[in-house]
């Protein structure tokens, strides 16, 4: 048998044993954890290395904790003088609003798609960029709460308004303007102005479709 003193000894032993086995299975499993948030981050870097979108990843703080080497070309900055910096040092002042509201609803947990932000170029100059942001699921290392895609959309816009004005311009031209399709049979009609309309009486429904 075992005297009292012996009793509590096993006891006091056999719970600082415990403790350490658990401090010691909490601190494998939080190595495993930081090591897939590293492998996480390792991937993500390297996708956004050979893309032409600006990747980028923001803290609670609103600051850039990483920035793609796309920003470099789109931009004109070198990403690590981005890094630690708000990101609203790269809006456009007319574009801040928007930006924060965006940056507000991300880090809250919503995703955003298709938001227009005008971003300022290291010569000042500025460009038009479709951002897609999500919440970080996990919270890395780093400390980012939110990353996304900016994607400079720019040239587009000015391709839209550019055959915008065109199709305007033919729209409003009294002239009879036809457009038809000869890579399908019978060569249908694919566009009419308003002109052609007034010189023949046909309505746009009727012509469209037609040989």
């Amino acid at each position: 048998s075992f005297t009292e003193t012996e009793t509590l000894f096993v006891e006091l032993l056999a719970e600082r044993v415990g403790k350490r086995v658990e401090r010691s299975a909490y601190e494998s499993a939080l190595t495993r954890r930081n090591e897939q948030l590293a492998a996480e981050k390792r991937r993500f870097e390297d996708i956004a290395r050979t893309s032409s979108d600006i990747m980028f990843r923001v803290d609670d703080a609103a600051t850039l904790t990483y920035i793609s080497p796309a920003v470099e070309r789109q931009l004109g900055y070198a990403p690590a003088d981005l890094e630690g910096t708000p990101f609203v040092e790269l809006v456009a002042p007319d574009s801040i609003a928007d930006a924060t509201a965006l940056y507000r609803r991300v880090r809250d947990g919503a995703a955003v798609d298709g938001t227009e932000l005008r971003l300022t170029g290291a010569d000042g100059d500025v460009s038009v960029f479709e951002v897609n942001a999500q919440p970080v699921s996990d919270r890395p290392t780093d400390g980012s709460v939110a990353q996304g895609i900016a994607r400079n959309v720019t040239d587009r816009k000015a391709r839209v308004r550019e055959l915008e004005t065109k199709d305007r311009a033919m729209n409003e031209a009294t002239l009879g303007i036809v457009i038809a399709d000869g890579t399908r049979e019978g060569a249908p009609i694919t566009y009419v102005n308003d002109g052609f309309c007034a010189l023949t009486g046909y309505d746009r429904d009727e012509a469209i479709g037609r040989n």
